[in-house]
């Protein structure tokens, strides 16, 4: 949303030649008010944004900090998700977690019910921070790792606002975008990478010429050998770990696990009990 000019160009080409498309935005939401989300609708053809929050109201202006920010950027942000609402973007909310905001995310959960009770088109579910994204405050042990997430993820599934999660029924050929060859990270000055995250280092190629580093291409396809640990492990024939990527690299810890296995064995029994009223 910083250079709004440059979202136009591209989805107004992509309409005149008939292609059909439709948009998903990440976004701190700052600048998304009514006028830019009927924009986006219209000619971004948006379906969903996902709005990171930190926090109730001070920690979230602690955190994010904006300059010249004359009001409380918690509250224009609200209001903007209710204005992507209100033009039918569905919107999903995403908490990251750590020690340090564990109890005020759970306070943030009450704002959320209170503010937006009856919008279906609004989610939220908690992240856990890892350490490779920078200096976190990790919880004691894994136990209180599990113990924090689990509840708050029960109190945004009580209040009807959690994530709707889907029983995956084929096994994934991808992780995720970088060892997808249907997908590319395109950068201002139009460079292309594999991955978001190593969007400066990571370079395979510019949408100026048909040059493409193969070799790169290929490292991000690159898979680690099985950890001990996966042997025994039920979400084995579904997971996918990749040499240059900092979340998989060391493995899957005990939380990770833990969550992902509980949410499968949930979405079993809810696939299992809607073919018995079938």
């Amino acid at each position: 949303l910083c250079n709004i000019l440059a979202i136009d160009i591209i989805c107004d080409d992509l309409t005149k030649a008939g292609v059909v498309f439709r948009t998903h935005m990440t976004s701190n939401g700052y600048f998304l008010d009514g006028a830019l989300a009927e924009r986006a609708v219209k000619r971004w053809h948006m379906t969903s944004v996902q709005i990171t929050l930190d926090g109730t109201e001070k920690i979230y202006n602690q955190t994010k900090a904006y300059m010249q920010c004359e009001e409380s950027a918690f509250e224009r942000v609200l209001r903007n998700i209710d204005s992507a609402l209100s033009v039918g973007i569905r919107v999903n909310i995403r908490m990251n977690m750590d020690a340090r905001n564990a109890d005020d995310l759970m306070d943030l959960a009450d704002v959320l019910v209170q503010r937006f009770p009856h919008r279906k088109n609004l989610a939220a579910y908690p992240v856990l921070l890892m350490e490779f994204v920078g200096k976190i405050h990790g919880f004691s042990s894994q136990e209180e790792t599990i113990e924090r997430y689990t509840l708050l993820e029960q109190k945004l599934q009580n209040a009807g606002m959690s994530r709707e999660y889907v029983l995956q029924r084929e096994i994934s050929v991808n992780r995720c975008m970088a060892d997808n060859d249907g997908c590319e990270v395109i950068l201002p000055d139009g460079r292309n990478g594999k991955c978001e995250h190593f969007s400066e280092t990571e370079i395979v190629g510019s949408i100026y010429d048909d040059a493409r580093d193969e070799a790169l291409i290929h490292a991000w396809k690159q898979r680690i050998a099985p950890f001990p640990e996966c042997k025994d492990c039920a979400l084995y024939p579904r997971c996918i770990n990749l040499e240059r990527c900092d979340w998989t690299k060391d493995g899957c810890p005990l939380f990770v696990r833990h969550i992902r296995i509980k949410r499968m064995e949930e979405l079993i029994r809810k696939a299992y009990r809607k073919e018995r009223r079938e």
